[in-house]
């Protein structure tokens, strides 16, 4: 059975960036199920030195598309360059790998390319577990990639959508393009799907309308002119619509007890609960790459599995890949977000890669045994790594510490600019020490990790509030204030549990950063504001009065998780109604008004 390669860049330029594209398919459409060794050869051809030893080769696929909702490629792995040759990288996928993909993307990319021949080629190696010759045995392909020398090549001078966010199934987008070269052809693509084509010379302009459907799109533009080929991609999301939902939520008996974003915001992780009567019990871990239609994958735990987690069910919950893994690991990190007695200084990681003996449990860490703490993936040395902050103690004493790590068992105490210290006590932060604490990290226009924000929360529990913000940027602290002299205070000093969300830049003043939370004890009025900023003080806008917003109800007992997912708002609520257990909200998303600021995440 054989495979086609499609809608790639296959030129380099001596002396510049590396960037090569390569789109593999089945010739029949059929789907891709990767095992055993996946290997790319060749580098050398087309690079040396450093930038040979630091080219990176990353693996996307496409899932298949059922009609209903439309998504885009999403990451699978980095592989993995050889030590001893760095002329090859190649990845083992384990034998329970199970995901299929319509077609998988290789992106290569290197600093500097160096190539003295007019045509060379890399060649690819895989094995598809769904093409077996005539008794069943897997074979192996082979695939040459051919790479040519820039000479003469056709330029995309700009490829633009317009709008890039709009209300699918309705509006009409309008994808234009300009093109500049001798005479070339050009195809306009939706995966391996052909919207457009035709040729050109000299300076050629486009414009090409669609409605799309509900869900994430990606349209490259593929010119070729010899046997050079370059090519654009760019995406456009089309909403449904701008209010308050809950269809995300799984069918009954399941239910969701605890869910968090993956690192690279491709999916939503869950913990999902089976009802029983009046309780509930752990059932299985569940992931969506796309989340709006309430349909989840499931992962299953052994009895053992369920039995290690059961105590971290309601804990603050992260999720953290490193460099050579599929899928990474969960963790699940010291006691309940609201539980007052369920304090732990115990971290238990469901490792993804793993078919068996999937949780670990590491106890007896350097922090304090805590609950109602706040945690979040953050960066730190260049790297994203677990933050926790702050809680309250097994004896109802609130903290103000930073700890971080990479790894769930190894733990670094920060200081108040960001830096490892070493002595025995915690450093204090600059803010005071609370509980309940929203948490959420600020991304740039470029979707990279900008600020940590930090605010609310309770002097203990069922204590004061603290209504102060707080933001960790260029290693340093810093309270935001409403004018010189008057610091910024959530809801005026009067409000009940509050969570801080990031939702994407609507104006170029805004922060990004939402606040929601429970009733304005004034006003007894739900609220759900976003914060703006404007001549470096900040201030607060409504951001919807919907109907629907029962679910921002909290109380001084509750905790708001929160997560951007597809350029939208989730989140969910814990209630401690003591003796009678926890409350679990329904997870909702929040989709806002877009504009040209919006930031589209794959």
């Amino acid at each position: 059975m054989s495979y086609i390669i499609t809608g790639g860049n296959n030129t380099v330029t001596s002396g510049s960036p590396i960037q090569l594209s390569i789109h593999i398919s089945r010739e029949s459409l059929e789907e891709i199920l990767l095992m055993g060794v996946f290997t790319i050869k060749g580098f050398a051809n087309i690079a040396s030195g450093k930038s040979l030893e630091n080219t990176k080769c990353v693996l996307y696929g496409q899932k298949a598309d059922d009609g209903t909702y439309a998504t885009t490629p999403t990451e699978i792995v980095t592989l993995l360059p050889d030590s001893a040759d760095f002329d090859k990288q190649s990845y083992r996928f384990s034998k329970y790998f199970d995901e299929e993909y319509t077609y998988i993307t290789i992106e290569i990319h290197a600093e500097t390319a160096l190539m003295n021949v007019q045509t060379t080629h890399l060649t690819i190696s895989f094995y598809d577990k769904n093409n077996t010759d005539s008794v069943g045995n897997v074979l192996l392909n082979a695939i040459d990639f051919e790479v040519y020398r820039e000479e003469l090549t056709p330029e995309i001078l700009s490829f633009t959508a317009d709008p890039s966010v709009l209300q699918g199934d309705v509006n009409q987008v309008a994808l234009q393009w300009q093109i500049k070269g001798n005479t070339f052809t050009y195809k306009l693509l939706e995966g391996l799907t052909v919207l457009d084509s035709g040729e050109g010379s000299g300076l050629e302009n486009r414009t090409y309308t669609t409605v799309p459907r509900i869900g994430d799109h990606l349209y490259t533009l593929e010119v070729t002119q010899g046997n050079a080929i370059v090519t654009n991609a760019i995406k456009v999301r089309a909403l449904d619509n701008s209010e308050l939902s809950q269809k995300a939520n799984p069918q009954s008996p399941l239910m969701i007890g605890n869910f968090c974003a993956s690192q690279n915001l491709n999916y939503l992780f869950s913990l999902m609960l089976k009802k029983e009567g009046k309780n509930a019990v752990i059932d299985h871990i569940g992931y969506t790459s796309e989340g709006f239609s309430g349909h989840w994958d499931a992962i299953a735990l052994s009895q053992a599995d369920k039995d290690a987690l059961k105590p971290f069910a309601a804990s603050p919950m992260v999720h953290l890949r490193r460099v050579g893994e599929v899928y990474g690991s969960i963790f699940f990190i010291g006691g309940s977000y609201v539980k007052p007695l369920e304090c732990e200084n115990a971290v238990a990681i469901i490792h993804l890669d793993s078919e068996e003996d999937k949780v670990s449990v590491v106890s007896d860490l350097p922090w304090e045994s805590r609950m109602g703490h706040s945690c979040t993936l953050f960066t730190h040395g260049g790297v994203d790594k677990i933050w926790l902050l702050g809680g309250v103690d097994e004896y109802g004493n609130t903290l103000d510490d930073v700890w971080v790590s990479g790894n769930g068992k190894e733990w670094d105490n920060l200081n108040k600019n960001g830096v490892v210290q070493t002595k025995n006590i915690p450093v204090s932060m600059n803010w005071d020490a609370r509980c309940l604490a929203g948490v959420t990290v600020q991304l740039d226009d470029h979707g990279a990790k900008k600020a940590l924000w930090l605010g609310g929360g309770f002097s203990e529990i069922g204590g004061k509030e603290t209504s102060d913000v707080w933001t960790f940027e260029n290693e340093k602290w810093s309270r935001i204030y409403w004018s010189t002299s008057n610091p910024f205070s959530i809801n005026d000093n009067s409000y009940l549990s509050s969570g801080l969300a990031f939702i994407g830049r609507d104006t170029v003043q805004s922060t990004g950063i939402s606040i929601i939370g429970g009733y304005d004890r004034d006003n007894v009025k739900r609220y759900f504001k976003k914060i703006n900023l404007r001549n470096g003080y900040y201030s607060t806008s409504n951001l919807t009065e919907s109907t629907k917003a029962g679910s921002f109800d909290t109380s001084d007992n509750a905790y708001v998780v929160t997560a951007y997912f597809k350029g939208s708002l989730w989140f969910m609520v814990f209630t401690n109604e003591g003796d009678i257990g926890i409350t679990y909200s329904k997870l909702y998303y929040w989709i806002p008004i877009r504009t040209s600021q919006t930031l589209i995440l794959s």
